[in-house]
Order: structure tokens, then C-alpha cells, then sequence
């Protein structure tokens, strides 16, 4: 009951093996290309995720400082008003402190 195939038949198998392999090959050869892509890209948006952080932080950064310099500006630009209700208030001490005495000296105190 053993059947034998004939070099024939046996070179067509082989022949089609050899093409499979070699079609495996090729598709193994696309994978690995693949993976390689697929690596760059992952390292690129790691590098991208790293900048964008250090963007994050430095605009956090600036924000803080355009908020404290704002802080400043606005005490600056009160200070000149600050000074003048108090000169007002002096003057206005002066001019009363005046008057009574004017008033106090003519009833003779």
C-alpha cells in the first residue's frame, strides 16, 4: 500500500515550497520594514510629547511672569493716585487746622 510519486511530481512540490518560502520571505522582510517605521514613529512622538511639555511648562512660566509683572504694573499705576488723595487729605488737614485756628484765635483762645 505504499505509493511512490514520481521525481516529477516531487520537483513540482518542491518547486512550489521554494515559491512559498520565498513569498514568506518577502512578507517577512515587509513586516520587519514595517516594525522598523513603527519604532521611528513611536521614538518621534515620544521626542514630540517630550518638546510639547517642555512648551507647557515654559509658557506656564512665562504666564506666571506676564501675571506677576501685571501685579506690578497695576501697583505703579496706582501709586501716583495713592499720592495724590493723600496730598489732598493733607491739604485739606492744613486748610482746617487753619481755619480753626483763625476762628480760635478771634474768640481768644
Amino acid at each position: 500500500m505504499e505509493e511512490y510519486i514520481t521525481r516529477g511530481e516531487h520537483n513540482a512540490f518542491a518547486e512550489k515550497m521554494d515559491a512559498e518560502n520565498d513569498r514568506q520571505n518577502h512578507r517577512i522582510a515587509e513586516l520587519e520594514e514595517n516594525m522598523k517605521q513603527i519604532q521611528q514613529l513611536t521614538i518621534s512622538v515620544e521626542k514630540m510629547a517630550v518638546n510639547m511639555e517642555s512648551m507647557v511648562r515654559s509658557q506656564n512660566d512665562m504666564t506666571r511672569s506676564l501675571e506677576k509683572q501685571g501685579e506690578r504694573l497695576d501697583s505703579i499705576e496706582k501709586e501716583p493716585a495713592t499720592k495724590w488723595k493723600q496730598a489732598s487729605w493733607i491739604a485739606l488737614s492744613v486748610l482746617i487746622t487753619a481755619a480753626v485756628t483763625f476762628f480760635l484765635s478771634r474768640i481768644g483762645l
